[in-house]
Order: structure tokens, then sequence, then C-alpha cells
């Protein structure tokens, strides 16, 4: 491995990849040969602790995944490892979603006073929107549902900007969190409206993510008596009115 330079980095991406597609005996199987390459913990370990979390997490495993994001973060906390490997983001999604998303909170805020980044006048580009979406999704866990819409359509919008494929994934969170909030507020057809650009969003890049998203549309559906329908070609346009500020119709 040492021998091809970027290595480390093609590995990482491709095993995200895998994991958000679900193909998780692929994943594990590359792990395994992996490890065989770390045998010592060294900074390569961290890294490995890294993939191990984030996998985890995306199979839905969170208690799984903050055990071995921890164990990536105590060891660079109590070694003198210098290294730019970290375990602290991965480490971060498993808490909030293993249900602890006051601690996950102060790591995504990175230091910024809560008050700033709710604020609906605010939007800070260089941030980006991972920052804003998982701010969101901490607060959303919490009850603070207005400061978490706030934070969902900040992170909306800059996923607009230059979007990459990977943003495509996060544009199926972000679409996800809001239609989830929407439904709990009552507000069926546009949560339904997010719902489905969530799934059209992961179909390709997550199909388990997309099933997901399928199933509570199904369910939210089922709460409306005359459930209008909704065309996919106009799904999207509709998302985009309501990130962009201008008015939907639900």
């Amino acid at each position: 491995h040492s021998n091809f330079s970027g290595f480390e980095m093609v590995f990482k991406s491709h095993l995200r990849s895998l994991s958000n597609c679900g193909e998780y005996d692929e994943v594990d199987d590359l792990l395994e040969k992996y490890e065989t390459t770390v045998p010592v913990r060294d900074a390569r370990y961290i890294n490995y602790c890294d993939m191990r979390c984030y996998s985890q997490w995306a199979r839905g495993d969170f208690s799984a995944a903050v055990e071995w994001g921890r164990v990536g973060h105590e060891l660079k906390a109590s070694s003198d490892i210098d290294t730019k490997y970290s375990v602290e983001h991965s480490l971060a999604l498993a808490e909030r979603d293993a249900g602890h998303p006051e601690s996950a909170l102060l790591l995504f805020l990175g230091g910024r006073p809560l008050a700033e980044v709710v604020d609906p006048e605010e939007l800070d580009e260089r941030r980006g929107a991972i920052h804003y979406g998982n701010v969101g999704r901490c607060l959303h866990f919490i009850g603070q549902i207005d400061a978490a819409l706030t934070c969902y359509q900040k992170s909306a919008l800059l996923l607009e900007i230059n979007p990459t494929y990977e943003d495509m994934f996060n544009q199926g969170f972000v679409r996800y969190w809001i239609g989830e909030l929407l439904a709990a507020r009552q507000e069926l057809t546009l949560a339904r409206v997010f719902l489905r650009a969530a799934c059209l969003k992961w179909k390709h890049v997550s199909p388990p993510r997309a099933s997901v998203a399928e199933s509570l549309l199904e369910r939210v559906t089922q709460q409306q008596t005359r459930a209008p329908q909704i065309d996919d070609g106009s799904v999207e346009s509709i998302c985009l009115d309501w990130i962009m500020g201008r008015s939907s119709d639900s």
C-alpha cells in the first residue's frame, strides 16, 4: 500500500461509497484486508477505526460505530501520534444518532456560538453545508425544531452551489430531514414532496437510504385522507422553491 500515492484517500472514499450503497459484505472483506496492513496501533490504525466507525454508522449500528470511534479517539488522545487522521467527525455522527445529540453538537459547532449559527440572516459559505446540516440534526433531536429548520434550509441552499457527486448524497439527507420534520409538524403534503425528493436523490447513490425514505413517505401518505398526487417532475422544483425562500403552496 505504501507504494501507491493517495492510496489511503482512494481506499477510504471507495469504502464510504460501498457503505452508502449497502455493499456491507464487500466493505467488511476490504476492512479485514486493510487490518492486516496495520500490525501496530499507529496513525493508520486511527484511520482504520474511522472507517470502521463510518461503516457501522452507515448501516445503522450506532452502538458499534460509537465503540470504534471511541477506540480511535482515545488512541489519538492518549498517544503522541502526529497524524492527519481523525475519527472525530464519524464519532460525532454516531454519538448523535445513538441518542447523544448534545455532545455531538459541540463538535459540529466547532467553537461557534449556537445563536450565530441559527440566525436566519447569517450564512457563512466557508463553513459548508455539512456544518449547518449536522448542527440542525442535533437541534432536531434536542427538540429545537424552528432552529433546526433554519439550519436545514442553509445546508440545502449551500448544497445547490456547484454540487458534486458527494453533494447528491447529502442533498438526499437534507431533503429527508426536512421532510421528516415537516411531517412531525403535520405539513404533510410538503413533507411528502421532500421525502420523494430524497428518494430520487438517493436512488442510485444510496439505495438503502432510499428505501428508508420510501417507507416514511408511505406512512405520511397514509395519514392524508385525500393525498394529492405529486409527479416526480414537479418534486424538485417545489423543493428548490422552499430552499430558496420562495413561497410554496403545499
